[in-house]
C-alpha cells in the first residue's frame, strides 16, 4: 500500500497504523484486479463506489471486506458504499 492510503495509528501505540481507506490502485491490488478492471467494475455498479474526500475518493477497507463476504455482489443489490 501506498503512502497515500488513509490510515490511523491508535492513540497510545507505537505499531504500525491501521489502514482504514485505499485510493483506487491499493483498492484494486486488495481485490485482486487491474486498476483498469476495478474502475470498470465500479462504473458498472458490480464494485461499491468509493467516498470522496476532499478532492479524492477513497474505498473504505471495510465496505470492500464486506463486499467480498457476500461474494462479490454487484453494488446495486445493496453492498454500495456510500455516495459523495
Amino acid at each position: 500500500m501506498t503512502a497515500e492510503s488513509l490510515s490511523s495509528a491508535p492513540r497510545g501505540t507505537s505499531g504500525p497504523p491501521v489502514v482504514l481507506a485505499l485510493r483506487a490502485a491499493d483498492a484494486a491490488a486488495a481485490v485482486g484486479l487491474s486498476l483498469r478492471g476495478f474502475r470498470r467494475g465500479v462504473s458498472a455498479g458490480r464494485i461499491p463506489a468509493g467516498v470522496k474526500v476532499g478532492a479524492r475518493r477513497v474505498w473504505p477497507v471495510e465496505n470492500l471486506q464486506r463486499w467480498l463476504e457476500a461474494g462479490a455482489p454487484a453494488a446495486d443489490e445493496g453492498a454500495r458504499g456510500a455516495e459523495p
